[in-house]
C-alpha cells in the first residue's frame, strides 16, 4: 500500500507542477452579494456572499451577525458562496445591519463585509426561533478583557447611521439607536493594542477552500482569512497594491504591515510582582501576496502569507524549535490550478464533509476535485495529520507515515427547486505520529484509523422537509512503532536526548549517566502488550419539517411552526482522525420553533447517555434537558417606535444529570454514595428600551442547583444576578456608558451568601476626525455574609488613538495608553491579606501598505 501511495502522490505532484505555468491567489473578500444593491428584501430571502476564496485556517472561523444575532450555525457553503437561508430564523423587519466577521485564535474579530439590511413588511415564509435580533446579550462587566464597543472605527459619512448603530450594538449591550441626523462617534481609542494582532491575523491566515466541498452545504467549523481588519476602515483596499496586465489575464496583490508595540513603563507596589518583560519594544512584519492568472480553460490561483518578529517567543515555530525557530517564516499558502472541471491544489487547505469520519480537516498537503458530470463529482486529498507552519515541510508530505488520505464520491440523486437530494461516499485512511512540542511535557500515542462513511442529505421540492443522515465505520488502533516510546528519546540529566526534535544526534554513553543507565535497565524489563485494533460504528439522523408557513391571522399577522429532531449514536471507543466526535455518546433531541404575530418561541427536549456498552465497572451517566425561550419584540409587534415600549426576552432551562448504575465496588472503587444525582434550573428575563440618544437594558437571572446525591443532599446553591446598563450620546462625538452588576450566591450547605457587585463607567470622545480619547473605570467588590473574606479590585484606563494616511494607499495607526490596576484581598479565617498595584504605559505604531 505504501509504494502505491508514494507513486500516486508523485504522479499527482508532477501533474500539479505541470499546471504551474500560470498562477493564482486571492485575498478573502466579498466580490458579490445580494445586499449590495440596498434593495428591500422579504423576511424569507436568502442572504448570499460570494467570496474570492473561502477562508479555512484551522484555528479561525467565519461568523455572521444580523443585527446583534449570531446566525453562524445556520450558514451554508456552496463553493465560494456563503449563504444564510432563514428557515428557522426569519430576517427582522425594518432596517438593520448584516456583518460578516473573521474570528482569529487571538479572539480578534475582523470585518470582512458589512451591508444594510432592509426588510419589507411582507408576510414571513418560515418559522423563527426565540432569539430576536432586538435581543441584547447578557452584559459581562469584566475589567478590560475586551475592546470597548465605543472604540470601533467611525463609519464614513456616506454610510447610514442605522448601519453604524447596528455595528456598535454588536460590540456592547449599551446600544444607542442612531439616525441620519446624529452619527456615532469614532470608536478607536482602546483598539490600539489589537491593531497589530488583527492585521497579523489577516496577513497570516491563508484563504483556503475545503477540497471536498463538492455540493455539500455544511458550514465549515474552522476557517481562516486574509480579510480586512476592523482596526482601519477599508483596510483591504488600502493595504493591497495591485498590478494588472493590459489583457486583464494576470493580477497581483501584495500586503505589508509593520507594527511596533512597546511597554514604556511598568510600576508595581505592594504584593504585585513585576512581569517577565517590564520594558520592551516588539516589532512585527506581516507580508503576503495574492496571484491570479487565467488563460483559456486554465486558471491558476496562489496565496501566501509570512510573519517576521523580533520577539523570539512569537516566532511561528517556537513551540517546536524553541530558540532555533526562524524569526521570519512562512505562515501558510495555497496554490490551485484549474483545467476545466478539474482542480489541483497544493498547500494549506481543508477537506471533508462527513461529520463522523472527516469533517473539514485542515492541514497542508495536496488535493484534487473533478466534476464528472452535472450530477457526479469526485474529490481526493492527502494532508499532513498534524498542523504545520514554516518552510520545513513545504508540501506537508515529506513523511507519508504522518498523513491522512481521503476520497469522496458525490452524486446529486434528485434536483429540485430547493436543495435536492445528495449522496456522498467517503473513504479515509490516516496515521498521526506522536510529536513533542517545545516545553510541553506530555506523551501522545501514535494513532491510526481508516474507514468509510456515507451521507444522504436533502429536502423536498418545497423546502419544508429537510433531512441529513450520516453513517461511519472506523477502525482505530495505536501502532507499536511509537517513536516516543523508544529509548533514543529518553532525556538525560543534562536535558539532552538520544535524538531530539531539532535533528541533532545527542548520543551519549549510558555508563556515564546513572539516570540513563537506570532507565535503560527498566525499559529492557518491560514487556509491552500490543494494542488491539477496534472497529466501531457511528450514525446520526436529523430532520425538520415546517408544519405551518406564514398562516395568515389577519392584519399582517402570521403564524409559523416547525418541528425538528435529531438522533445520534457514537459507539464506545469509536474514533476517527478526521473528525472530533464525543465517543460513547447517544443523544436524542426534539424541538419546536415558531413565530406568532411577531413573537418568537422555541422549545427543546433532549436525552443523553454514555457507557453504551454497559460496562459493569464504569459509571453510566444520563442527562435530561428541557429548555424554552420566548421573545417579545413589542416595538416590531405593534409597529411603534415609542421610547417606553420595551423588547422582552425570557428563557428557561432544566437539566437533570444522574448515575444510572452502581459500578461493581470491588472492581471500580465506586461507593453507592458517590453516584451523582443533580438538578440545575435557570431562569433569565431581560428588557431593553431605546431611543435616538439613549438606551437602557436590564437583565435578571436566577439559577439553582439541587444536589440529590446520597450524603450530599444539602450541597445546594441558589444564585441571583442583576445587570443594569445605560448609554447616552448627547452629541455626535461624545458617548457615555454606565453599568452596575449585583450577584448573590447562596450556599445552603455552608450557610453563607457571597455577594459580588460594582459599577462600570466609560467615556469616548472623538475630539478630531481621526483622533479619539477613551476613559474607562471598573470596580468589583466581593464579600460574604460570614465576613470570611473580602476582595476589592479596580481598573482605570485612558487611551489616545490616532489614525493617519501614509502615501497614496497606505494607512497608519498610533496609540498611547495608561493603565492602572489595584487588588486588595483579605482572608479573615487565616489572617492573610495582600494589596497590590500595577501601573503600565504602553505605546505603538503601525503602517500598512
Amino acid at each position: 500500500m505504501q509504494p502505491l501511495q508514494t507513486l500516486f502522490h508523485s504522479l499527482l505532484l508532477a501533474s500539479f507542477v505541470g499546471c504551474l505555468t500560470t498562477g493564482i491567489g486571492q485575498a478573502t473578500e466579498v466580490i458579490q452579494s445580494n445586499l449590495a444593491t440596498n434593495d428591500p428584501l422579504t423576511p424569507d430571502s436568502a442572504l448570499t456572499f460570494e467570496l474570492d476564496q473561502l477562508p479555512t485556517s484551522s484555528a479561525s472561523q467565519l461568523t455572521l451577525f444580523i443585527g446583534k444575532t449570531d446566525v453562524t450555525a445556520l450558514l451554508e457553503i456552496e463553493g465560494n458562496r456563503v449563504i444564510y437561508k432563514p428557515r428557522l430564523l426569519p430576517l427582522p423587519k425594518g432596517t438593520s445591519t448584516v456583518t460578516l466577521y473573521l474570528v482569529t485564535p487571538e479572539t480578534t474579530r475582523q470585518t470582512i463585509a458589512q451591508f444594510p439590511l432592509i426588510i419589507s413588511d411582507s408576510p414571513l415564509d418560515t418559522p423563527t426561533t426565540s432569539e430576536h435580533p432586538d435581543t441584547s446579550p447578557i452584559p459581562l462587566d469584566l475589567p478590560f478583557t475586551d475592546i470597548p464597543p465605543a472604540l470601533l472605527p467611525q463609519p464614513s459619512k456616506e454610510e447610514s447611521s442605522v448601519n453604524a448603530a447596528s455595528q456598535a450594538s454588536l460590540e456592547t449591550v449599551e446600544t444607542t439607536t442612531l439616525t441620519e441626523e446624529k452619527k456615532p462617534i469614532s470608536n478607536t481609542a482602546l483598539e490600539i493594542d489589537e491593531t497589530s494582532d488583527a492585521q497579523q491575523s489577516r496577513v497570516s491566515s491563508t484563504s483556503k477552500e475545503p477540497t471536498a466541498e463538492t455540493a455539500d452545504t455544511s458550514t465549515p467549523e474552522s476557517t481562516g482569512s486574509s480579510s480586512e481588519s476592523t482596526d482601519i476602515p477599508d483596510a483591504e483596499t488600502s493595504l493591497a497594491s495591485e498590478e494588472i496586465t493590459e489583457e486583464q489575464d494576470i493580477s497581483l496583490k501584495s500586503r505589508f504591515n509593520i507594527s511596533t508595540n512597546s511597554q514604556l513603563l511598568e510600576s508595581t507596589s505592594g504584593d504585585a510582582q513585576p512581569s517577565d518583560r517590564p520594558v520592551f519594544i516588539d516589532t512585527k512584519l506581516e507580508a503576503g501576496f495574492d496571484l491570479k492568472a487565467k488563460k483559456g480553460i486554465w486558471e491558476l490561483n496562489a496565496t501566501a502569507n509570512f510573519l517576521g518578529v523580533t520577539n523570539q517567543e512569537e516566532a511561528l515555530r517556537f513551540d517546536k524549535l524553541g530558540n532555533q525557530a526562524p524569526a521570519f517564516d512562512l505562515s501558510d499558502y495555497i496554490i490551485e490550478s484549474t483545467i476545466g472541471p478539474v482542480t489541483l491544489s497544493l498547500g494549506d487547505q481543508c477537506y471533508g464533509n462527513h461529520p463522523l469520519l472527516i469533517d473539514n480537516f485542515c492541514s497542508r498537503g495536496v488535493g484534487l476535485k473533478a466534476q464528472i458530470s452535472d450530477r457526479i463529482d469526485v474529490s481526493f486529498a492527502t494532508l499532513r495529520s498534524t498542523s504545520i507552519v514554516g518552510v520545513g515541510d513545504i508540501t506537508g508530505l515529506q513523511d507519508f507515515g504522518n498523513t491522512l488520505t481521503a476520497a469522496t464520491l458525490g452524486i446529486d440523486l434528485v434536483k429540485n427547486n430547493a436543495e435536492g437530494v445528495r449522496f456522498e461516499l467517503t473513504y479515509m485512511d490516516g496515521t498521526r505520529k506522536a510529536e513533542d512540542n517545545f516545553n510541553v511535557g506530555e506523551v501522545v500515542d501514535t494513532e491510526k484509523s481508516n474507514g468509510f462513511g456515507i451521507r444522504l442529505k436533502g429536502s423536498d421540492n418545497s423546502g419544508r422537509l429537510r433531512f441529513d443522515t450520516a453513517f461511519a465505520r472506523s477502525r482505530f488502533t495505536n501502532p507499536n512503532n511509537d517513536s516516543q516510546l523508544l529509548f533514543d528519546n529518553v532525556q538525560s540529566n543534562d536535558g539532552s536526548f538520544g535524538e531530539n526534535n531539532f535533528g541533532e544526534d545527542n548520543s551519549f554513553n549510558t555508563d556515564s549517566d546513572s539516570l540513563l543507565s537506570t532507565v535503560e535497565t527498566e525499559l529492557n524489563q518491560i514487556s509491552p502488550v500490543a494494542v488491539e485494533s477496534i472497529t466501531k460504528t457511528a450514525y446520526s439522523l436529523e430532520a425538520s419539517y415546517d408544519l405551518f408557513q406564514n398562516l395568515s391571522l389577519g392584519k399582517d399577522k402570521t403564524f409559523s411552526l416547525s418541528i425538528n429532531g435529531r438522533h445520534e449514536r457514537i459507539a464506545d471507543q469509536f474514533q476517527s482522525l478526521g473528525a472530533a466526535v464525543s465517543t460513547g455518546q447517544q443523544q436524542t433531541l426534539i424541538g419546536l420553533n415558531g413565530e406568532l404575530a411577531g413573537a418568537t418561541f422555541q422549545f427543546e427536549q433532549s436525552w443523553q447517555e454514555d457507557n453504551l456498552d454497559n460496562v459493569a465497572t464504569i459509571l453510566k451517566t444520563k442527562t435530561r434537558s428541557t429548555s424554552f425561550s420566548l421573545g417579545l419584540p413589542f416595538k416590531s409587534m405593534f409597529n411603534t417606535e415609542k421610547e417606553w415600549v420595551p423588547n422582552l426576552n425570557y428563557s428557561y432551562q432544566r437539566v437533570h444529570q444522574f448515575g444510572a448504575n452502581v459500578p461493581i465496588p470491588e472492581l471500580s472503587s465506586f461507593d453507592p454514595t458517590e453516584i451523582p444525582d443533580q438538578i440545575s434550573t435557570d431562569h433569565q428575563l431581560s428588557a431593553e428600551w431605546s431611543s435616538q440618544d439613549w438606551s437602557l437594558s436590564y437583565t435578571f437571572s436566577h439559577s439553582s442547583q439541587d444536589n440529590r446525591q446520597p450524603s450530599r443532599e444539602l450541597a445546594d446553591f441558589i444564585t441571583t444576578d442583576h445587570q443594569l446598563a445605560f448609554s447616552l450620546q448627547p452629541t455626535s462625538t461624545l458617548q457615555l456608558n454606565v453599568g452596575y452588576g449585583l450577584n448573590r450566591a447562596n450556599s445552603i450547605e455552608e450557610g453563607i451568601t457571597r455577594v459580588t457587585h460594582g459599577p462600570t463607567l466609560g467615556l469616548t470622545w472623538q475630539f478630531l476626525p481621526n483622533a479619539s480619547l477613551a476613559l474607562n473605570y471598573n470596580l468589583t467588590i466581593n464579600r460574604d455574609s460570614l465576613n470570611q473574606s473580602f476582595t476589592r479590585s479596580d481598573a482605570l484606563e485612558a487611551a489616545l488613538n490616532w489614525q493617519f494616511q501614509v502615501g497614496q494607499s497606505g494607512t497608519g495607526n498610533a496609540f498611547f495608553r495608561f493603565s492602572r490596576q489595584t487588588n486588595l484581598n483579605r482572608d479573615n479565617q487565616f489572617g492573610f491579606s495582600s494589596n497590590s498595584k500595577t501601573t503600565t504605559i504602553t505605546a505603538g505604531i503601525s503602517f500598512s501598505f
